[in-house]
């Protein structure tokens, strides 16, 4: 799921751990917060893209806003069924 550049705000949404067809979650380039999620997508991070939320934070640090930056690039998400 795309949902880079969305101008979206606040907390990254616990819930999108729980969507079991959910793969790959590309949340760059918002103005989220706080820490990212456990479970679900979440626990592989190479299928979340965070980078660009300056004040989301994993194990207490500050995501470094070039991380996966070459990733964003050449990202495929398969269609939705």
């Amino acid at each position: 799921m795309d949902l880079s550049q969305n101008n979206l705000s606040g907390d990254i949404p616990v819930y999108f751990g729980t969507f079991e067809s959910l793969c790959t979650l590309n949340l760059s380039l918002n103005n989220l917060e706080g820490p990212v999620p456990e479970g679900g997508v979440f626990a592989n991070s190479s299928d979340v893209f965070i980078q660009g939320n300056k004040k989301v934070c994993e194990d207490d640090t500050i995501v470094d806003n070039e991380l996966k930056m070459n990733q964003i690039a050449t990202m495929r998400i398969p269609a939705l069924q």
